[in-house]
């Protein structure tokens, strides 16, 4: 998949073992790379952080 460098920034990113583990095993599970697994995690975690607040 290529990068849209217009859409996308790169970033380097320090992750405890544990959850680089986790995200692994979810990637694999998804046959994703790791970054897009992480895409897709990060994508969700903004959308319920989005729908919390606008309960609030």
């Amino acid at each position: 998949m290529p990068v849209n460098p217009e859409k996308s920034k790169k970033t380097s990113i320090v992750v405890p073992i544990e959850i680089y583990s986790e995200i692994e095993n979810l990637a694999v599970d998804e046959s994703r790379t790791i970054s897009q697994m992480m895409v897709v995690l990060m994508k969700e975690a903004l959308q319920q952080r989005r729908q919390k607040h606008e309960k609030s």
